[in-house]
């Protein structure tokens, strides 16, 4: 259990945040169990209704003519760890997106169609300083958000690009993100030869 102060100008407010055991089939409502490849002997319960407020993939999934709509248990690709995170940051935890998490999240907000985590973690890439500008390149171009990505490609300068360049990030990007990185370092060489030769000033 996690005990949160909310403060307002008038008063504090304390509010508390339990914490959810996905392990536990009685520790919340749930109606659905997920069973997976990499840990047959564990399985993560949850609630196919905040699924599918969450999902769109999920939502089709139990609510449409397919089979999982009847079924109490369904076999997912991910592992448990992948998917027991993805629980613990849509249902109301202490847990939070991280520098950590964010890659992970992304992959599974992309692949259940989940806008609303789609936009927390493009807030969190946009706001949290500790993430490098590399990664935060190579996650833009991973999961097209033009906004990041535009921004990381601005911010580059002479010196930053031709590390860039150099860098194993680099190498995973797709072609275009790799055209749109190199006229960037064209535009710098540009601007650079517009200012003109640095002149150095000899003391005596």
């Amino acid at each position: 259990m996690t005990r949160h102060l909310i403060k307002s100008s008038n008063a504090t407010i304390q509010t508390t945040v339990e914490e959810i055991d996905f392990c536990d089939k009685n520790s919340t409502f749930n109606d659905i169990v997920f069973k997976f490849q990499d840990s047959t002997d564990k399985v993560l319960y949850s609630s196919k209704a905040m699924l599918s407020i969450h999902s769109k993939v999920f939502k089709v999934m139990f609510n449409s003519d397919f089979d999982e709509k009847n079924k109490d248990t369904i076999e997912l690709d991910e592992t448990f760890d992948e998917f027991e995170m993805l629980l613990k940051i849509i249902y109301p935890t202490k847990h939070a997106i991280d520098s950590e998490n964010i890659e992970t999240l992304m992959k599974l907000a992309d692949k259940y169609d989940m806008p609303h985590l789609t936009y927390r973690c493009v807030e969190f890439l946009d706001n949290d300083k500790s993430i490098s500008t590399d990664f935060k390149m190579l996650l833009a171009d991973k999961f097209s958000i033009p906004r990041i990505h535009n921004e990381c490609i601005r911010n580059f300068n002479g010196e930053s690009l031709e590390k860039f360049e150099k860098s194993e990030v680099f190498e995973k990007l797709s072609d275009p993100t790799k055209i749109l990185v190199l006229k960037r370092r064209i535009e710098v060489l540009s601007e650079e030869k517009a200012k003109g030769p640095k002149v150095k000033i000899r003391r005596y």
